[in-house]
């Protein structure tokens, strides 16, 4: 009880202070389409990761740990990385 009271209290002022995260997917630099804002609100417990809450550090979360956890690195349901040309 005491470790989740801690986690959350982290995560409120972490949430709480300024982040510097993109507002839409982007494609990192291998060219992967990553949404470090979405991502760091579907997956809270992340905010308390060493490397910190930048796009390029919760990339690195995602490749280290969370595709490995089955996290989504976008909401596929709100953003088509392949959409159909006219």
């Amino acid at each position: 009880m005491k470790k989740k009271l801690l986690l959350s209290v982290a995560a409120a002022t972490i949430l709480s202070s300024s982040i510097s995260v993109c507002a839409a997917p982007q494609y990192m630099a291998d060219g992967a389409v990553f949404d470090p804002e979405w991502y760091l609100e579907q997956n809270p417990d992340v905010a308390g990761w060493a490397l910190g809450t930048s796009a390029d550090a919760l990339y690195q979360h995602y490749l280290l740990h969370g595709a490995n956890e089955h996290r989504a690195p976008y909401d596929a349901a709100a953003f088509n990385p392949d959409p159909v040309l006219p």
